[in-house]
């Protein structure tokens, strides 16, 4: 070999060499590289931060939501977790929440440590948390906050950020304008008392304050009538002109009743439908029963609700005459009847009980009456045995004497009836015979009123005269009256009813 072909050689060597070392070098370094760019050693963990409200104003607060979540097993035995709050911020402790039990977060010199836990695939722990930003904070301040997740053993760490920007808001300067006055307000009238009904007559007035006198473009009032103090029931709205008083008449009522009432005035202006309601005012009817018997076909609601069962031969009618009158006819011998239209009269109140009544062709024995506090208890009525009706009352009966102007009247507890013909029988609690005046006889037209009271006082009168007065309380807790009518040894008895009032006093 020459010295050019030794030379070459070793030039060989020499490159092959240097590549060899190259080589190495290059496989070192893509080692290298490799590491450094390397995932963390659990890339399975991942955690995020966002905040609520973006851009906010001094003074004002700022939510973060902090979300840990892993995809596959396993992650972390435990971590630990660390968020440094933005300067010039507070912590609001009241604001933490978490979707996780057992996970807690302390707060300590503007740093928050969450509490060590495991986290396994498929957790997604979430917490939240709000803090205040201080009111000295210059405006464009931009505050950031980053939360670090540490693997407790391999210190593997993981952060997110969340930015916020102060900004501020201009108030705009506030103006007034004063516009013209358009209208006045519509005063409440002042609505007067009422003065509670008298001697049975369910009628009273109302009035109030004469406003529309003074008030321009006044058109009337409006009236509102109802059962219940914030008028919701029964209400009943009435126009009226221009005045300032109206009465009320409830003269069909006949249960007693509290009724409610209040006014406003009304204006022609568009749009306005009335002013102001005034106080309520309330006033109760009293019971207060009138039948004048004025329909001339049989009565549907009277109806004959005991009588003797021998010879039963009686009608109940109202009569086709003017007046129209009721009919208690009866054509045999020592016969009786009842009639009733089974209204209640009031209880635990004071009332007086009157009627026109007379005996047609009045013979002596032949009678007629009043039935006051009779039972019932709302069965068909009347039945075969009358077991259910009129079973016990107080009858109050005026009986035709031997002469033309003699009356005997009666007041009689009846407790029990024969089984044999349905006759009363009791204790007699009153009798006496009168003297009619000169112009009157057994067979005319008289008032005859029965004055009842709580304590079982009893006050008969006869054309506004009394007669006698009982007390008895036996049948004061019975609610139901009638009309009594009953013949002797002599056939055919008509009593005759003109009228009945009941009014509670």
């Amino acid at each position: 070999m020459n010295k050019i072909e030794q030379n070459d050689s070793k030039s060989l060597h020499t490159i092959r060499a240097v590549l060899t070392v190259l080589s190495l070098s290059a496989i070192l370094l893509f080692i290298f590289a490799s590491l450094v760019s390397a995932e963390p050693l659990n890339p399975t963990l991942s955690v995020s931060k966002t905040v609520t409200g973006g851009d906010l104003l001094v003074g004002g607060t700022i939510e973060y939501t902090i979300v840990i979540s892993a995809s596959s097993d396993p992650v972390f035995t435990t971590f630990n977790l660390t968020d440094t709050l933005p300067i010039s911020t507070t912590y609001l402790p009241a604001s933490f929440s978490t979707n996780t039990s057992g996970f807690t977060v302390s707060e300590n010199n503007g740093v928050l440590t969450a509490t060590e836990r495991a986290i396994n695939s498929g957790d997604a722990i979430s917490f939240s948390y709000s803090v205040q930003v201080d009111s000295n904070v210059a405006v464009s301040t931009v505050v950031t906050n980053m939360v670090n997740i540490g693997d407790i053993g391999n210190s593997t760490v993981l952060t997110d950020t969340a930015v916020s920007t102060i900004i501020t808001v201009t108030v705009p300067s506030t103006y007034y304008i004063q516009l013209p006055l358009l209208f006045n307000s519509i005063p409440a009238p002042t609505l007067n008392s009422i003065t509670a009904p008298s001697g049975g007559v369910n009628e009273w007035t109302l009035s109030w304050s004469n406003i529309h006198s003074t008030l321009a473009n006044a058109s009337g009032y409006e009236l509102q009538e109802a059962t219940d103090a914030d008028f919701t029931e029964n209400v009943v709205t009435t126009s009226l002109g221009l005045v300032n008083s109206t009465t009320i008449d409830k003269s069909d009522s006949i249960d007693s009743t509290t009724f409610y009432y209040r006014v406003r005035v009304k204006r022609t202006n568009t749009g306005n439908d009335g002013g102001a309601w005034s106080e309520t005012q309330s006033v109760s009817s009293v019971f207060n029963y009138y039948e004048g018997f004025d329909d001339s076909s049989n009565p549907t609601n009277w109806r004959i609700v005991r009588q003797d069962t021998d010879t039963v031969i009686n009608e109940l009618s109202i009569s086709d005459v003017d007046p129209d009158y009721l009919d208690l006819r009866m054509e045999s011998r020592f016969d009786y009847m009842i009639a009733s239209d089974l209204t209640q009269l009031p209880l635990n109140q004071d009332y007086t009980f009157t009627a026109r009544m007379r005996l047609e062709d009045a013979d002596p024995r032949h009678a007629g009456g009043i039935i006051l506090g009779a039972n019932y208890d709302g069965t068909t009525c009347p039945v075969d045995d009358y077991s259910t009706c009129f079973t016990q009352y107080y009858r109050f009966m005026f009986i035709a004497g031997n002469l033309d102007d003699q009356m005997t009247i009666e007041l009689k507890r009846i407790e029990s009836h024969s089984s044999e013909n349905n006759s009363g029988s009791g204790t007699e609690l009153r009798e006496v015979t009168i003297t009619l005046p000169d112009n009157l006889t057994r067979s005319d037209w008289m008032e005859w009123s029965i004055n009842v009271q709580t304590d079982g006082t009893m006050t008969l009168n006869v054309n506004t005269t009394q007669v006698f007065e009982v007390v008895d309380t036996e049948y004061q807790g019975n609610a139901f009256f009638g009309f009594w009518s009953s013949t002797s040894d002599t056939t055919f008895s008509n009593t005759q009813i003109d009228w009945v009032r009941v009014e509670a006093n």
